[in-house]
């Protein structure tokens, strides 16, 4: 939804303040950016959460549960496999400039996830409180800049 530019479509999904900020961002970005925010499962290599957090208010005894979760991505992995497999010349040298290629390549996310636990919760879904896709890669390039 976020890489077509669909952020009515995101409400129940996501805060209203996330809403807002993506937003503003997606503005910013490069063609080739926003086609890179779009994710399939099948992408996903690495995941798992960062940070579990109990969010405790004494006084409206609400309780909120907060996951932070890390996904690491790598968009169309059977190239570098098949590019790996059918390579000739030094395999060493080849596996090396295949695994570069794949690390410039990876995408990270970083979403928290936030859920009403309070006993009279009228909604108990899990909602998007922030999230963030960045490539490493293009960090460090504009860490050279610098």
């Amino acid at each position: 939804l976020i890489s077509n530019g669909q952020f009515d479509d995101l409400s129940g999904f996501v805060t209203r303040e996330v809403i807002n900020e993506v937003k503003q961002n997606y503005e910013k970005l490069s063609s080739e950016q926003k086609q890179k925010i779009a994710i399939d499962e099948s992408e996903i290599v690495f995941t798992y959460p960062y940070l579990i957090g109990i969010i405790m208010d004494d006084q409206t005894n609400n309780r909120l549960v907060e996951i932070t979760m890390i996904f690491h991505i790598l968009k169309d992995r059977d190239a570098y496999r098949q590019e790996m497999l059918n390579a000739t010349g030094n395999v060493a040298s080849n596996w090396t400039s295949a695994v570069k290629k794949m690390r410039d390549n990876i995408i990270v996310c970083n979403y928290k996830f936030l859920r009403d636990m309070s006993k009279n919760a009228k909604d108990d879904s899990w909602t998007i409180s922030g999230l963030n896709h960045w490539q490493p890669s293009e960090y460090e390039q504009q860490q050279k800049q610098e």
